[in-house]
Parts: structure tokens; C-alpha cells; sequence
């Protein structure tokens, strides 16, 4: 920001003479905004629903990043700094070698199961988190991406906002029985109703995909 300010200055003669000059006072900027992350509703946590088995690229979650600041101190970049599975406590069913982030030169930063791309518009920076690797709801059926913008600044101010993504269940497993050959005897004259043997079922799936019935 920059004020323009004009001086006079006059003396007392008869008669009076005044000269006048400028003054250009620039304000320096402080760095004491932090980066903000907007997705849509307006949350520093976005959830966001995908059906496991599709291909890779799906957008998971568009948000901006804006700074309030100017100069170096308002250009924000953002990056993958965190892939949490299942609990989001840390403990995962993935190796951590899995979840690794894994940062790449150009506007896309990718991990094993995410990426984030930058787009440069007109008058806005728009980052789309999309899928990089089809996802297995039976691997892991829940993702928490954590997002961190940072600006130029020194010292730089971070804000770090959470995509909470769900992998929906596709009906991808037939049901099994525990065993392939069932073998049983029974003594005569069994009592009608009785129970001869028990048999089980199982589905690897969810919901209505999960349910089991059995036909003879």
C-alpha cells in the first residue's frame, strides 16, 4: 500500500512565498497472515465419496488457497502432507512404505494413492486432489489427506486443511463357504427337524453386497 502525500511549506514575508513537495510513503508488508484453504462448504475438512475399483484421476475434493499478505509473502503453494487409513490414529493396514508421500517437479504432487495438481487462473490458484491408483474398500475403506498450504514468507505461515475420503463398496467378491467339501453322518430315525450340520457363508463385501442366502 502506498500514500501520496504533498507538503507546503511558507514563510512569513510580504510577500508570503511557499514551494511544496511529495512525499511516497509505501507501507512494508508484515508476513502475519496465514495461508487460507476454501473448499466447498467453507471448512478447514472436506469429505468426499469414491467407489472403489475405479480408474485413476477422479477428482476427490477442488478447494483454493489464498493469502492475505503481498509479494512473496502472499504466494501460497500446497502439497500432500499426510495419508491416514482406516482409524486415522496411525495405525493403517497399509505398509507405511504405501503412504509414503512422494513429491514430483512440476504442478502435480503425487503419493501412492493421491495427487494434487495446481491450475493458474486469471485470478485464482485452483488445486484438484484426485485419485492416482484405483482404491480397494477392502484394503482400506476410509483416506484422510491432509493438505498443507504454505506461503513465501520468512518466516513462511502454514495452514493444513483434511479431505476425509470414503471408498464406496462395488459388489466385487462372490460368497465363499469356509470349506469346498462338507462330510457328515447322521443316525437313523433322526428326529424330523433336527440339525445336521452347520454351514457358513461369508462376503468379503458391505450393505446389501454382504448378504448371504443359501439355496439347496
Amino acid at each position: 500500500m502506498e500514500f501520496l502525500v504533498t507538503i507546503e511549506a511558507h514563510d512569513l514575508g510580504q510577500p508570503p512565498r511557499h514551494s511544496a513537495c511529495q512525499v511516497r510513503i509505501t507501507v512494508l508488508d508484515e508476513n502475519d497472515n496465514a495461508p487460507k484453504i476454501l473448499f466447498e462448504p467453507g471448512s478447514l475438512t472436506n469429505y468426499a465419496l469414491v467407489p472403489e475399483n475405479e480408474e485413476a484421476g477422479r477428482i476427490v475434493a477442488v478447494f483454493t488457497a489464498t493469502d492475505e499478505d503481498s509479494e512473496e509473502n502472499g504466494q501460497v503453494d500446497c502439497f500432500i502432507s499426510s495419508v491416514s487409513a482406516n482409524g486415522f490414529d496411525g495405525e493403517k493396514r497399509q505398509s507405511p512404505n504405501d503412504i509414503s508421500i512422494l513429491m514430483t517437479s512440476g504442478e502435480v504432487i503425487v503419493n501412492k494413492f493421491f495427487e494434487l495438481e495446481k491450475i493458474e487462473l486469471p485470478f485464482s490458484t485452483v488445486y484438484q486432489l484426485r485419485t492416482a491408483t484405483t482404491l480397494d474398500r477392502e484394503a482400506a475403506d476410509r483416506y484422510r489427506v491432509g493438505v498443507t498450504c504454505s506461503d513465501k514468507g520468512t518466516p513462511p505461515q502454514k495452514t493444513t486443511g483434511y479431505i476425509v475420503v470414503r471408498v464406496l463398496d462395488v459388489n466385487d467378491f462372490a460368497p465363499s463357504f469356509s470349506k469346498t467339501h462338507y462330510i457328515f453322518s447322521l443316525p437313523e430315525d433322526q428326529p424330523l427337524n433336527s440339525t445336521v450340520f452347520n454351514l457358513t457363508a461369508m462376503d468379503q463385501d458391505e450393505g446389501e453386497n454382504w448378504k448371504t442366502s443359501i439355496k439347496y
